[in-house]
């Protein structure tokens, strides 16, 4: 525990420490796995400003590719990891670009940005 003690000449009443002001939460980023064709999890929710690491874990290359085209990975290799960071809260519907349709057939996911 720890506090403010003020010493004064005793000329009044004693005033309260100043707290601190609140701070934002530090951005965080949010891993989603690329595997067997598939993203993990398939729907993921992040706050404003918050990245999304996506990672192929698969044996194919794979993107991240929006279907609004806000965003796009482009295509890259097993092991390999790309980032998206999102500045604006909305939803956003992504698919592969080898391996998806951007009308939600194939390997597709969801970002959900509060």
């Amino acid at each position: 525990m720890s506090g403010v003690i003020k010493v004064g000449d005793g000329g009044g009443a004693a005033q309260p420490a100043a707290q601190p002001a609140a701070q934002a939460p530090a951005p965080q980023t949010v891993g989603v796995s690329m595997k067997d064709f598939e993203f993990g999890p398939v729907e993921i929710k992040v706050k404003v400003g918050n990245t999304i690491a996506w990672k192929n874990d698969g044996a194919k290359p794979h993107s991240a590719t929006a279907s609004d085209a806000s965003f796009d990975t482009a295509i890259f290799q097993p092991g390999d990891t790309k980032s998206v960071t999102f500045s604006k809260a909305g939803t956003f519907k992504y698919y592969c670009q080898l391996h998806g349709t951007p009308d939600g057939n194939g390997m597709v996911g969801t970002v959900i940005v509060e």
